[in-house]
């Protein structure tokens, strides 16, 4: 180190005036955490060369070195400005602009630079002498999409963030936080899109007691394919693992409440527990899944061999496949299973398969995949045991491919 600054330090005092040894000292003193020599030295070479990305790259990395040490918001601004008007074509500026913005909450200003930025930059433009602060160019998306949302642009930020998860150019870190993003502006924007009698027409199975169904309770239809599958049951049998509210998006509501049926929940939410007690007939308890000995719960509790309906529920994906494993399926056949593997939202990408593989090898077979309560966010798969189900309805029902699929529109045959 004590070499490098030495011969740094040479250059520089027999060429005081060069823009690039100016630029090397500066970024010496910045790996170094010395920002107040770094940004000296890029303002030396900024001021000194006649090459616009040289320049450019010193104004904003001495942007950076001063929002680093937390002040001089005005000079931060400025530095970025300036690097805008020197390469006006390049991303990196109106990512560094809009960053700044947001960071002040001035929205519009945000929204604005990053559009301009989408609209005027290249997202090919030749590399810089370093790697800055840079995320790529999705990144200037990201930050309308932000943005957007803050300015009331509500469904124009959610079909961003929706292009950012499917985009093959984003980084993990980012479509993380458009998931993120996504599922927050959902939750707090969005009502569940439930079955009413509006509906009974267009219904693409229509089973014995639809007729009487005023509205469900799941978010995706989870209930109304149970019903389906088993061609309007009553008084069926469940295990609802990951029970969460009573009612609101609850899978077993509609069951118990209006065709009869009996089970067991579990969820180690003791709120939840404690309201499902108060409002639902049926048991729950307060539970940690991932801990039971199920052959022996399952007998405890009068289950027989042939089961109507397990719901898998649980977050992350990792603990709710971990559960799926200990279901003693040797023992016990379910009619149906709703699986949720979180796919839109696994890192690693690898539940869904594995849950997949490792039902198959028990005979059981998916009627549908990819299932979303919107468009985007893949996170069911629903499953039958051939043995259990009418064929018939199975072939009617089945619908397997790539394709992410909202849950009505698969159920109100639409796709």
């Amino acid at each position: 180190m004590q070499t490098e600054i030495n011969e740094l330090i040479k250059k520089y005092v027999f060429d005081p005036n060069n823009a690039e040894v100016n630029f090397d000292l500066a970024l010496y003193y910045d790996n170094i955490g010395q920002l107040a020599s770094a940004v000296s030295y890029y303002l030396r070479s900024a001021e000194r060369t006649d090459n616009d990305l040289l320049k450019y790259e010193g104004l904003l990395r001495a942007s950076t070195c001063f929002s680093k040490q937390g002040s001089r918001n005005f000079t931060v601004k400025g530095l970025i400005q300036h690097a805008i008007a020197t390469c006006p074509k390049r991303p990196e500026a109106y990512f560094y602009m809009s960053r700044f913005y947001e960071f002040t909450s001035d929205w519009h200003e945000c929204y604005l630079i990053s559009s301009i930025g989408l609209d005027v930059s290249d997202p090919n433009s030749e590399n810089l002498r370093t790697k800055l602060d840079y995320p790529g160019f999705f990144s200037l998306k990201f930050m309308r999409a932000v943005s957007g949302w803050w300015c009331g642009l509500c469904d124009d930020s959610r079909k961003t963030f929706i292009e950012l998860v499917q985009s093959k150019d984003i980084n993990e870190e980012y479509r993380s936080k458009s998931i993120e993003n996504l599922c927050k502006i959902t939750s707090t924007s969005r009502e569940l899109t439930n079955y009413n009698k509006s509906k009974y027409d267009s219904y693409k199975f229509k089973f014995p007691g639809l007729e009487s169904i005023e509205r469900n309770y799941s978010e995706s239809y989870q209930d109304m394919f149970v019903l389906s599958m088993l061609n309007g049951k009553k008084r069926g049998k469940y295990l609802e693992i990951g029970s969460a509210n009573p009612f609101y998006g609850n899978n077993t509501a509609l069951l118990e409440t209006e065709f009869g049926w009996d089970g067991v929940s579990l969820d180690i939410d003791e709120k939840f527990v404690e309201i499902f007690s108060k409002e639902r007939k049926n048991l729950c308890l307060l539970k940690d899944a991932t801990r039971i000995n199920y052959e022996n719960f399952l007998q405890g509790f009068g289950f027989y061999n042939e089961i109507d309906y397990l719901q898998l529920d649980c977050d992350p994906p990792d603990v709710t496949y971990k559960i799926l494993l200990s279901i003693p399926f040797e023992q016990f056949k379910f009619a149906v299973i709703t699986y949720e593997h979180d796919y839109y939202c696994d890192q690693t990408k690898q539940f869904q398969e594995k849950s997949k593989k490792y039902l198959e090898s028990y005979g059981y077979v998916r009627v549908v995949n990819n299932i979303s309560p919107d468009e985007w966010r893949s996170y069911e798969d629903w499953w039958v045991h051939p043995d259990l189900v009418d064929k018939e309805i199975l072939n009617k029902m089945t619908c397997i491919s790539d394709k992410v699929k909202k849950s009505e529109h698969y159920m109100l045959g639409l796709l």
